[in-house]
């Protein structure tokens, strides 16, 4: 099923204002008091409203091919009191400037405008595999905390709270003009000592920059030996049986990197109940890293 982002968006915003300004409302006194939170209430009710309808407009229009007459008419969503109409409409045939204005049930009125909304060609998503020269990896050790294990070992070692794989990719191949749509990363698990029963590998995104020939547990990182991360995992994959491929969905993570919302310094693997568990790093004579890409073009 395809996900409608400006759809998804709206239900969430409007159960939080409501819950906001029911318990907003409980903790003061008064009528008066009480109007002023559902008036506050209708303002942010129509601003989400005029958010999800232009985000709908989007959507529904890259659901067409490039060459077809763009189509834009009053929003109404299930379940939500209230229209929002978009005017002021500025089409070419790769983005739009649009202004969409949202009328609540009591008649409040919020306007939103985007100077700039891209199309995308959702009708042909073209899907590849990028090419080992764009990837480097390594792996630091808490044991040996001062030294490199270079870009040449032919593993990437994961043990919980001792050895961190790394690994970057270029993203050079794709096409400056496209979305991403998916990504996914394949890494292949050779041996491993693992006997806990809990065994997983978290992938999360890195805030430095690192060189595969000299990284270390120690260096060059800034918060703390081990890596400099987000502490919020992209994806946890569980791990199992040996001599297999496992796989990580990192699309949003690549999205960021690629809107330049994150810089692209590739991503670190932490292990939890891992030991000894060694990967197939890019040196490997086969079934080295890998991952699979699935985008859109701009419209032109």
């Amino acid at each position: 099923m395809k996900r409608q982002h400006g759809l998804l968006l709206l239900p969430v915003a409007l159960a939080l204002s409501v819950m906001g300004a029911l318990a907003y409302a409980m903790t003061r006194g008064g009528a008066d008091d009480a109007s002023a939170v559902d008036a506050q209430y209708d303002i942010e009710a129509t601003r989400y409203l005029a958010e999800a309808g232009l985000r709908l407009a989007k959507w529904q229009n890259e659901k067409i091919n490039c060459d077809s007459e763009r189509r834009f008419s009053n929003v109404r969503l299930p379940g939500v009191a209230g229209t929002a109409s978009v005017d002021d409409i500025t089409v070419k045939k790769d983005e739009f400037k649009a202004t969409v204005t949202a009328t609540s049930a009591r008649g409040t009125v919020s306007s939103i405008t985007r100077d700039k909304m891209v199309f995308y060609d959702r009708t042909r998503q073209y899907d590849t595999v990028l090419p080992d020269s764009e990837f480097r990896d390594t792996w630091i050790n808490s044991d040996a905390p001062a030294s490199s294990n270079g870009g040449g070992d032919h593993f990437l070692e994961a043990t919980d709270g001792k050895a961190h794989p790394l690994l970057s990719v270029s993203l050079s191949s794709l096409p400056n003009d496209s979305r991403v749509t998916k990504a996914t990363l394949w890494l292949y698990l050779n041996s491993s000592n693992s006997v806990q029963t809990v065994r997983e590998l978290a992938v999360h995104a890195v805030t430095r920059g690192w060189a595969d020939g000299s990284a270390t547990w120690n260096s060059p990182w800034t918060t703390s030996p081990g890596g400099s991360y987000e502490s919020r995992p992209e994806f946890t994959t569980a791990i199992a049986g040996t001599n297999r491929f496992y796989r990580w969905d990192i699309g949003p993570l690549v999205r960021r990197w690629r809107s330049g919302e994150l810089a692209n310094f590739g991503v670190l693997f932490k292990p939890r109940g891992l030991n000894e568990s060694r990967f197939n790093s890019i040196n490997a004579i086969n079934n080295g890293p890998r991952m699979d890409v699935s985008y859109h073009l701009r419209c032109k």
